[in-house]
C-alpha cells in the first residue's frame, strides 16, 4: 500500500516526489500572498532545492555523516531508488 511504501521509502518513492514537489511549489507560489518574509520564502526554496527536488530529507544529511564515518553504518539495502 501507498502508506507503507511512504513509511519506508518517504520521497525515494517517485510517486511521493512528485507530489511533494507540487505541494512545495504551490506553497512557494502562496507566501508572498500570504505576507511571509522574504527570509521564509528563501528557507521554503532551499527546502524545496536540497531536499524535496532530490528526493531527500534532513535525515539523510546526517546518515551521510554517519557513513562517511563508518560506510557499514545504516546500509540502505532495502531502499530501492
Amino acid at each position: 500500500p501507498l502508506w507503507s511504501d511512504a513509511a519506508r521509502l518517504g520521497l525515494a518513492d517517485p510517486g511521493l516526489r512528485e507530489a511533494a514537489t507540487a505541494c512545495f511549489t504551490a506553497a512557494l507560489a502562496a507566501l508572498p500572498r500570504l505576507g511571509a518574509t522574504p527570509e521564509v520564502s528563501d528557507a521554503v526554496a532551499g527546502y524545496l532545492d536540497r531536499y524535496v527536488l532530490r528526493g531527500r530529507c534532513p535525515a539523510d544529511d546526517l546518515l551521510a555523516g554517519a557513513r562517511a564515518a563508518d560506510p557499514r553504518a545504516h546500509a540502505r539495502k532495502d531502499i530501492r531508488s
